[in-house]
Formats: structure tokens, C-alpha cells, sequence
């Protein structure tokens, strides 16, 4: 209710609000529309996704990459944004297909397998 924060005046509570309901309606959109169905294996990945983005970022973009690489690509401070963004994009869209391809052959990603087992202190099934 507005009257339980006095620092809230009711333009305030209503434009919260509403943004919670249109976010609500782009969440269920999002579940429903077959588009982005493929974009559900990334987020049972999602773990493993994010550190494979950073290991791939780090070898892009710094200029020792990991030692056992060698030498990375160095494209710290040579690109701007307007080649950031479509680099960002196909090595998430890189990883649509990806994705889908590991569970097709295994319940859960590697790095999501070990973080499960070491909480549940046993080994979890990870073939399907």
C-alpha cells in the first residue's frame, strides 16, 4: 500500500507497478514464443556458458590470453563498441547450437555436474 512508505507517492507505487506487469507480460511472451525456445538450453547451461564466454573473452581480448594458450588476439582498446557488440553476439549465438548438441547427449553441463555433486556430496547422474 502507498501509505505504509511515506517516501513513495502514488506516481511512484504506480509506475513500479506497472513496470512489474510489463515485465511479467514480456516473461510470459518470451516463454511462449517458439523464437526463443532455443534459447532455453543456454540457460540450462548457463554456468558453463558464462565460463566459456569469459575463457574466450580473456583469449580475445588480453594480450598473454592463459599460459598454457600462448598469446591471445589482444583486441583490448583496438575495438569500440559498434565490433564488441556483433563479436558478442555470435559467440552467444555460437552457443544456441552448442548447447542444444551437449543435451542432447548429457543431462546437465559439466561445470552445473560438479557444483551439483559437491552439494549433494555424492556424484549425480550426467549421461542421459
Amino acid at each position: 500500500m502507498v501509505t505504509d512508505c511515506p517516501r513513495l507517492n502514488r506516481a511512484q507505487y504506480e509506475s513500479g507497478t506497472t513496470g512489474v506487469r510489463y515485465g511479467d507480460l514480456d516473461l510470459i511472451a518470451w516463454e511462449t514464443n517458439p523464437l526463443f525456445r532455443p534459447c532455453g538450453a543456454i540457460g540450462r547451461l548457463s554456468l558453463s556458458n558464462y565460463l566459456l564466454q569469459s575463457l574466450i573473452g580473456v583469449l580475445l581480448f588480453t594480450s598473454s590470453g592463459l599460459a598454457f594458450f600462448g598469446h591471445g588476439i589482444f583486441l583490448y582498446g583496438k575495438i569500440g563498441p559498434l565490433l564488441d557488440l556483433p563479436i558478442t553476439l555470435v559467440i552467444y549465438l555460437a552457443q544456441i547450437p552448442l548447447s542444444q548438441w551437449y543435451l542432447r547427449h548429457y543431462r546437465i553441463g559439466p561445470v552445473e555436474w560438479l557444483w551439483r555433486s559437491l552439494s549433494y556430496g555424492e556424484p549425480q547422474a550426467f549421461r542421459r
